[in-house]
C-alpha cells in the first residue's frame, strides 16, 4: 500500500491539469471565445508561467495566422492576465499581458488578439513588449495600440529612456493586419495622458524618429522636450548633446527619407503611416 501511495504522488505531477478560464464577446450573430491556461514551466532563463490559449468562433475552433500563435511566455513577478479590446461600438478582440522582461527592470509582454470576422478560421495576433500596459486609442474604423519601450542604449538603468511605438489596424479591412502608425498623428492622445508623463522624454521620441525615419518626429522632439540641461544625458547614447549636431542627424535622416522614397517597391522598410 505504501509502495502505491508513493507511485500515485510521483505521476501526480503528469496528471494535473492548469485550471482552464473563458471569456467571450458576441459580434453580431457571431460569438468570439477565448479560451487559456497558464502552467508554471522551466526555461533556460529559470521559471516562467506558460500561457496556453486559444480562439473560437460559434465554438468552432480557429487557427492562428502565425504558426507559433496560442502561446506566450510571462516572467513570474507578473500574473498573467486578459482584457478585451474595445472600439467605441463593440469589443472586437482581447489583450493578453504578463511579465516582459525577467531582471532588474520590469515591462509587460502583450498579445494583442483580433479574430477575423469574415473569416471562421483565422485570427490575428502581434506581439510587443511595454513599460507599461498598452493604450487603445480607438475610432469607429480603427485602433491605434500606443507603448513605450525601455531602451538601455549605449548606458545602464539610471540612464535608460523610453521609446514610443504606435501600431494601428484598419477595421474596413476584412485581413486585420497589423501596420506601424505614424507617431506624429494623433500624438495628441498619449501628450494629453498625465499618468505616463514620466515615459516622455526628448531621447525617446527623438530615437523613435530615427528608427522610423522620421525627421518631422526628430524635430517635434527637439522643439518640445530638449533643453541644454539633458546634453549630458544625451551624450551617453549619441555622439553629442549639442543642438546643432542634433539637427545634422534630422538632416541625415531627411535624406534617407527621400531615398527610400524613390527606391519604394525595391527597398522595403516600413516607416509608418
Amino acid at each position: 500500500m505504501k509502495n502505491i501511495t508513493i507511485l500515485l504522488l510521483l505521476l501526480l505531477p503528469y496528471f494535473a491539469e492548469a485550471q482552464e478560464n473563458s471569456l467571450s464577446f458576441k459580434s453580431g450573430k457571431d460569438t468570439f471565445e477565448f479560451k487559456y491556461k497558464i502552467k508554471e514551466v522551466t526555461t533556460s532563463g529559470g521559471l516562467r508561467d506558460l500561457v496556453l490559449y486559444s480562439v473560437y468562433k460559434n465554438g468552432k475552433f480557429i487557427h492562428s495566422e502565425k504558426e507559433d500563435g496560442g502561446r506566450l511566455f510571462s516572467c513570474k513577478y507578473k500574473q498573467p492576465e486578459v482584457k478585451p479590446i474595445k472600439t467605441l461600438k463593440n469589443q472586437i478582440g482581447w489583450m493578453l499581458f504578463g511579465g516582459g522582461v525577467c531582471g532588474n527592470t520590469s515591462s509587460y509582454v502583450a498579445e494583442v488578439i483580433i479574430p477575423v470576422e469574415s473569416y471562421s478560421t483565422t485570427y490575428y495576433s502581434y506581439t510587443l513588449i511595454s513599460k507599461e500596459i498598452p493604450l487603445i486609442d480607438s475610432s469607429d474604423n480603427e485602433i491605434s495600440i500606443w507603448y513605450f519601450e525601455q531602451n538601455w542604449g549605449n548606458g545602464g538603468t539610471a540612464t535608460s529612456f523610453f521609446v514610443p511605438s504606435k501600431v494601428t489596424v484598419n477595421l474596413n479591412d476584412d485581413f486585420f493586419a497589423f501596420k506601424k502608425g505614424n507617431i506624429l498623428s494623433g500624438i495628441e492622445f498619449i501628450e494629453k495622458i498625465k499618468s505616463n508623463e514620466w515615459l516622455k522624454s526628448f531621447l525617446g521620441f527623438y530615437i523613435a524618429g530615427i528608427r522610423d525615419v522620421n525627421p518631422e518626429l526628430m524635430q517635434y522632439a527637439l522643439d518640445n522636450y530638449y533643453t541644454e540641461g539633458q546634453k549630458e544625458w544625451i551624450s551617453v547614447h549619441l555622439k553629442s548633446g549639442g543642438k546643432q549636431y542634433l539637427k545634422q542627424l534630422i538632416d541625415k535622416v531627411r535624406i534617407t527619407q527621400e531615398l527610400l522614397k524613390e527606391t519604394s517597391g525595391v527597398v522595403f522598410l516600413e516607416i509608418g503611416s
